[in-house]
């Protein structure tokens, strides 16, 4: 049987359409399919790195004072796990840029004994805040200007936070982990 070239380049623009079609119409799928693959294995191996961390205490105030020991040790590193994992990296790079300016050591002194703080009230179980309140004496004070200076404001008399520390539950591993600091 003999193909003439007219027969085949009308089969061979069939085959072609047919394999473009095919590929317009899978190829979607197959990225979708890919895509939660991708994002079920995300998820997996984040349940796996969460609920192996060690790095927190059952309470706030045992991480709050794991926290102090590993700065006082000098393990930022050990320090820097004590953050919730988002940031952890963060953290541990700014105890090193303290510790580069030699301001570690004043950072670590000013850190308040967990006695003066109080709970503060939060949304939800597994997120709490501590803070140390002080009632202050009206005054001036320099604000922020928005352009990188500093504006002079009047600070009314009244109750300030001074200092705030707050946690958030790892769920996974049930320990508590330093969110803000």
């Amino acid at each position: 049987m003999k193909i003439n070239k007219k027969m085949f380049w009308w089969v061979a623009a069939v085959l072609a359409f047919i394999i473009v079609w095919l590929g317009i119409s899978i190829y979607p799928n197959y990225k979708v399919w890919d895509l939660n693959r991708r994002l079920e294995n995300f998820q997996r191996n984040m349940e796996n790195y969460l609920s192996g961390d060690i790095y927190g205490g059952k309470t706030p105030q045992e991480t709050y004072e794991m926290y102090i020991a590993a700065l006082k040790q000098g393990d930022l590193e050990k320090a820097g796990k004590y953050f919730y994992w988002e940031r952890e990296g963060t953290q541990k790079t700014k105890l090193e840029e303290m510790k580069s300016k030699g301001e570690l050591e004043k950072y670590i002194a000013d850190l308040p004994d967990w006695g003066k703080m109080k709970e503060n009230s939060y949304q939800s179980e597994s997120e709490k805040e501590y803070v140390i309140i002080e009632n202050q004496k009206a005054s001036k004070v320099k604000a922020p200007d928005g352009r990188g200076g500093y504006v002079e404001i009047d600070a009314p008399a009244g109750d300030y936070v001074i200092f705030s520390v707050s946690f958030q539950l790892n769920k996974q591993a049930n320990i508590w982990k330093l969110f803000n600091l």
